[in-house]
């Protein structure tokens, strides 16, 4: 058999040539009888048709070949992203998972607060969301809990959700159909933007504009979202084109078709706030963007085929860094 191998009997989820440095060691955690998929072969490295040399790399690359893009994850790089077998929505996971991991790194998490979620049923009662005072940071796809929107004694359980997460995401996947998706943050400045008197974030950049006439206020803090303060969010989503709420004295949420599209609109309103709350802080007069060129811009976006690419990118930097994000 010719040397090297055939590199393309090696490649990884991406059709990346894997690294024979990740192949050595995944043969030193066969050799100490450790698995990384439930229904991977197992390798034996002291068998001698399976140890690896110049002339009998064939049973090694088949073995590699045994792993499919299923059973490596959506992403990975490693066979440590492995999806775990028994668990559904595997790729909605780790999508998830890199959502919560770069809103950390971007300093828009508070402590170990705040909620996503993903509706996996069809009428968007039943969501997966993250654990109960899991720091975004540590969150894996593994780590997804499923919540039932419409059974109270979710909340009883071992791995029962925050009461106020499941007040608030309950609510509105039960009652907005169109909310696939929602993400509720504290980050600083969509939070100072609910502190204003006047929360309207008016279109000063293009950012800006993305939001135009397309965002809810809620001016009526009641505390903690409880089931009855979701309930009253959500009972406030009517248009579908408003996607994302201003929660007055507390935050902001937003909606979306996907994990992908919610996250980049959540990105970018926050965006949009930081160079709104700074432009008042210079005290001068601000050039508004006139309210026809502002609506023209918001649909012009709404119709740029960007959505997934952002997420994407993000999948992309964690899985080069060595994240355990797909796990």
């Amino acid at each position: 058999m010719a040397w090297p191998p055939n590199p393309s009997c090696a490649r990884n989820a991406r059709g990346q040539i894997a690294s024979f440095n990740v192949i050595n060691s995944s043969l030193e955690q066969s050799k100490a009888g450790s698995a990384f998929t439930a229904n991977a072969p197992r390798f034996n490295i002291n068998h001698p048709s399976h140890r690896p040399n110049r002339t009998g790399i064939l049973p090694l690359l088949d073995w590699i070949g045994g792993l499919t893009c299923c059973q490596m994850g959506k992403t990975g790089d490693t066979f440590m992203n492995a999806p775990h077998h028994n668990m559904t929505h595997w790729a909605e996971r780790v999508d998830l998972a890199a959502a919560f991991r770069w809103t950390a790194r971007l300093d828009m998490h508070e402590a170990v607060a705040n909620h996503f979620s993903f509706a996996i049923n069809d009428d968007g009662t039943q969501f997966l969301m993250n654990p109960n005072q899991m720091h975004f940071e540590r969150v894996k796809a593994s780590d997804m809990i499923v919540v039932d929107a419409n059974d109270p004694d979710t909340l009883k359980g071992p791995n029962a959700p925050d009461p106020t997460a499941w007040g608030l995401h309950g609510g509105i996947h039960r009652l907005v159909p169109h909310a696939r998706c929602a993400m509720h943050v504290h980050s600083v400045h969509a939070t100072v933007l609910a502190c204003l008197a006047d929360s309207t974030l008016y279109p000063i950049d293009q950012n800006g504009c993305i939001f135009h006439n397309r965002v809810i206020i809620d001016g009526d803090y009641g505390g903690l979202a409880f089931e009855d303060e979701g309930a009253r969010c959500a009972a406030m989503f009517t248009d579908p084109r408003k996607k994302v709420m201003i929660m007055g004295n507390h935050g902001c949420l937003v909606i979306g078709d996907t994990i992908a599209d919610t996250f980049n609109r959540l990105y970018h309103f926050e965006r949009a706030a930081q160079t709104y709350i700074r432009a008042l802080q210079t005290g001068q007069p601000l050039r508004l963007i006139p309210d026809h060129i502002a609506e023209k811009t918001a649909q012009q976006i709404e119709e740029y085929p960007l959505d997934d690419k952002f997420l994407s990118e993000i999948k992309l930097l964690l899985d080069e860094e060595g994240s355990t994000y797909a796990q």
